[in-house]
């Protein structure tokens, strides 16, 4: 089976290094950028913020077992190479220096849904309302990080449970 997850705020603690510089930019909150200021932000902060953010804990352990019990891992991830940064290659470096295992990486993609449907994922796991909301609409089971599970040791459980045998 493939389980597909997300990287920012399912995999890493994105916003709280993401809030940290905000305070050294504008006091402001990412909901409170307009485009321009948000453009501005990636910027100068983005590459950094990448580089310093933290993972979940639990996420490497949990991700590594399902890994090394047969599950395929698939990253899929908004992430993509823009504002003059490497992006892509930071994060694979990034997931290599952190040691987390996984079979294929997506770059760059919006409608996550299609991709679960082309790739066979039994699983994605992301914090976003909208991308759960879409995968919920196109039939793609799902977990959502931070409303319906707040740990990984909830998402292994969940898993081990037999969540993906229905």
């Amino acid at each position: 089976m493939i389980i597909g997850i997300d990287i920012d705020d399912t995999i890493t603690n994105t916003s709280e290094m993401a809030s940290q510089f905000l305070d050294g930019y504008n006091g402001s909150k990412f909901e409170k950028l307009n485009i321009e200021e948000y453009k501005d932000f990636c910027k100068k902060y983005l590459l950094e913020i990448q580089k310093k953010m933290t993972i979940k804990d639990g996420s490497r352990e949990t991700i590594n077992y399902l890994h090394s019990k047969g599950y395929k891992i698939y990253l899929v991830t908004l992430r993509k190479d823009n504002y003059g940064h490497n992006i892509e290659e930071n994060t694979l470096n990034y997931l290599k220096i952190n040691n987390i295992n996984y079979d294929k990486i997506f770059f760059g993609v919006r409608d996550k849904w299609k991709v679960c449907k082309e790739e066979n994922i039994s699983l994605m796991i992301d914090d976003n309302d909208v991308i759960i909301s879409e995968c919920i609409a196109n039939s793609v089971k799902c977990l959502q990080f931070g409303k319906e599970v707040n740990s990984w040791t909830e998402v292994r459980n969940l898993i081990e449970g037999g969540l993906l045998d229905e």
